[in-house]
């Protein structure tokens, strides 16, 4: 890490409660860093890596710079193992088992020490840091990995970003060893190292993809998306299913990121496909939304028809809110006449306001002249909310603001207007 221009270390290192990823940095070399963007300079940016190290990076060092959302430590979700938990029910995680308090009577270790003095020093640069790490050599990299578990959260921190400085020593065998750690901060922080190292470590990263932690599955997650190696593909995007939404929301955009890559459009969205209404609640939008967005960017093969023909059935879904996301990813599917027939014979019938508030988005973006008079039905609407989605839509395939949410005006326009489009 030699791109860093220094790594401040903060008083007596305390986690703090807000901290959260907010942006992924992609470095000149090939890495991606993700942190909390904490200041940005003309020479500088100020990156939080972890609640307990903030990176100094050059802006010379940097390619760009992508915002995520990542939910804040005090709103983390239930934890629930995959493996256990059905779809759609959450069971409780096992206790994540923290750094074990010191034994007064164990001396300090020089790898204890070492990182003592690390932490006390007032003008540590990540140069000196470098320069530190590797004069330990091999040996001092493996006393680093053997003596990781024992360590307390600053120490920790401080350990994950030293190990990965030393990419060019042979240590894969011994990190890969500490996927197995009872902490998921260390099995988080290891995924992210060894998927730096473009090491051989695939296989043993993609087991991590149910891990108990949420954290350590979205470090899995992204450690496999960046490798490129497209045979990782159905793992990523079967965490569609996950059933914490920042894992979903992550696996989604990396498997499209992925699939991109390796136009492999056609086969994730059959598999998407397959899996709608099989995940927890809530999961049913975001693939479909994926869906959706491959469907955008469709080329020659794509199964344009079958994206169609399975989001118009779930137009008579039970849930209304399967109905609402089905309508909205509809209308990113072409040619819009096709996707817009369902669209109206369902919302003819639709009778919750969510539902139907999507159904009126959706007619609006697809901008075809045979939804208006169904529009201008649900103009007469008791919901607040359906009036002025079916306005909204309106206004935007008739090109027409000056009625606002008149019935009479916009029925006699489309009675002279009949025939022809707007």
């Amino acid at each position: 890490m030699n791109i860093l221009a220094s790594l401040v270390l903060c008083a007596a290192l305390a986690p703090q409660d807000s901290w959260k990823d907010t942006h992924r940095i992609h470095l000149r070399n090939g890495n991606a860093l993700d942190g909390r963007l904490e200041k940005v300079g003309e020479k500088e940016i100020l990156v939080r890596w972890t609640p307990g190290v903030l990176l100094w990076i050059k802006t010379m060092d940097v390619v760009k710079i992508e915002e995520i959302t990542i939910r804040t430590i005090n709103s983390e979700p239930r934890k629930v193992p995959l493996h256990e938990a059905p779809p759609g029910k959450e069971a409780p995680a096992p206790a994540d088992e923290g750094p074990p308090p010191r034994d007064p009577k164990r001396p300090q270790s020089d790898i204890d020490k070492f990182f003592t003095r690390i932490l006390a020093a007032d003008n540590m640069t990540s140069e000196i840091l470098a320069k530190e790490v590797r004069g330990l050599g091999l040996e001092g990299a493996k006393a680093i990995i053997a003596e990781l578990p024992l360590m307390d959260q600053p120490k920790t921190d401080l350990a994950l970003v030293a190990l990965d400085q030393m990419r060019d020593l042979p240590i894969d065998r011994e990190l890969r060893g500490l996927l197995e750690s009872k902490r998921s901060d260390i099995r988080a922080g290891i995924c992210k190292i060894l998927g730096n190292r473009g090491s051989g470590s695939l296989g043993s990263i993609a087991g991590l993809l149910r891990d108990p932690a949420p954290k350590v599955r979205i470090a899995a997650l992204m450690a496999l998306g960046n490798s490129g190696d497209s045979s990782m593909l159905n793992a990523i995007s079967d965490l569609a299913l996950d059933p914490d939404p920042m894992v979903r929301s992550r696996a989604i955009r990396a498997a499209e990121e992925m699939s991109a890559r390796i136009q492999g459009d056609t086969d994730l969205a059959l598999r998407w496909l397959s899996q709608l209404t099989r995940g927890p609640a809530g999961s049913v939008a975001e693939i479909a939304g994926g869906i959706a967005r491959l469907a955008e960017r469709a080329v020659e093969g794509f199964p344009t028809d079958d994206v169609r023909h399975r989001f118009a059935e779930l137009l008579t879904d039970r849930e209304p809110s399967t109905r609402a996301a089905a309508a909205f990813a509809l209308s990113s599917v072409r040619p819009a006449e096709a996707s817009a027939e369902s669209i109206i014979n369902a919302l003819s019938g639709e009778r919750d306001p969510r539902a139907a508030v999507s159904m009126c988005e959706a007619l609006g973006k697809l901008k075809v002249h045979k939804s208006i008079e169904t529009l201008i039905d649900r103009l007469r609407e008791d919901s607040k909310d359906v009036r002025p989605a079916a306005q909204r839509a309106l206004e935007k395939i008739a090109g027409n603001a000056e009625f606002g949410g008149d019935y009479e005006k916009w029925n006699q326009w489309f009675e002279q207007n009949k025939g022809r489009n707007p």
